[in-house]
């Protein structure tokens, strides 16, 4: 399988847990829906070195990068909050100032739920740039993600409307269920990038 364009790839950051699960998979069909290819941290094996050095080198090779800021309060028996996020939008803020002048440029957007400038408090370094902002559901992320795609230099109309992309989201979580049945609940990465690329000629 050929890689996909550089100008057309998107790094996902973000968590990985059950309860984020519905809102990552949003954010994978809104970039296949505006001809986007979907990148994250699952996107290589364990095989191919460090943790680091995996996301650094997905990293690299996305044009843009997608961050969600949103788990920053502590979380249980150790009420410990996620730095993982705040630690790879670090990374792609070097490789943005690294590739300022550079013919493969990066860009990247962060977004955050609840509080609208509670990450001024948190990652005050942040202040000064104007954060997306969701409210922790599907269609409030899918309106962020798709109106931050619109703004980027690679993105071609004619654009998906957001609330097509809302509307087919059911049918695109119900072929994952099944993929992952399927799979004896393992789901890989290209299964789901291909789900969200095979679901796409559904929206319109």
């Amino acid at each position: 399988m050929s890689s996909p364009a550089y100008e057309k790839s998107v790094f996902i950051n973000c968590p990985f847990d059950e309860d984020y699960e519905p809102l990552l998979h949003s954010i994978v069909l809104c970039l296949a829906a505006h001809g986007f290819h979907a990148c994250c941290a699952l996107s290589s094996l364990p095989g191919d070195g460090a943790r680091i050095d995996r996301i650094w080198a997905t990293l690299s090779g996305c044009r843009y990068s997608i961050h969600d800021l949103s788990r920053y309060t502590g979380e249980g028996p150790g009420n410990l909050s996620r730095f993982n996020m705040p630690l790879e939008l670090g990374l792609a803020m070097a490789l943005s100032f690294e590739r300022r002048s550079s013919p493969k440029p990066h860009d990247w957007h962060a977004m955050v739920g609840g509080e609208a400038y509670a990450y001024q408090r948190f990652i005050s370094d942040l202040a000064g740039f104007d954060l997306g902002r969701h409210a922790s559901s599907v269609d409030s992320v899918i309106a962020e993600t798709c109106g931050w795609l619109r703004e980027t230099q690679d993105a071609q109309p004619p654009y998906p409307v957001p609330a097509a992309i809302a509307a087919y989201y059911p049918e695109f979580r119900a072929e994952l269920k099944k993929r992952k049945q399927f799979r004896l609940g393992r789901l890989a990465w290209a299964e789901i990038l291909d789900a969200a690329a095979t679901g796409i000629r559904h929206i319109e």
